[in-house]
């Protein structure tokens, strides 16, 4: 577990990143990556099992980190996400409000 622990550092919004990536793309191919993986599986499986599917819950705290954790104001605004820096700042307060 203490391999896990160097992780945690990592801001709110990297850390929900890295779940929609593992969503979208579920196919792991880095053999780096898979042992991790493999490593993260094996500590899960420790976790009491939930319900009669067998399936098992975590709660992954992260600091929500500050506005620019989130992203950059500019590339929001070119990618006509946001129209101002206000947008940008309500944008960024609800993903993290979901988060939390």
């Amino acid at each position: 577990m203490e391999r896990i622990l160097k992780y945690k550092n990592y801001k709110a919004p990297y850390i929900d990143m890295l779940i929609k990536s593992a969503q979208a793309c579920p196919i792991v191919k880095c053999n780096s990556c898979q042992k991790e993986l493999m490593f993260l599986i094996k500590e899960i499986s420790k976790l009491k099992i939930q319900g009669y599917d067998e399936l098992r819950s975590i709660w992954i705290e992260a600091d929500r980190g500050k506005i620019n954790d989130f992203g950059s104001y500019k590339e929001y605004l070119e990618e006509e996400q946001v129209t101002n820096y206000e947008e940008f700042i309500e944008l960024w307060y609800r993903r993290i409000c979901k988060l939390v």
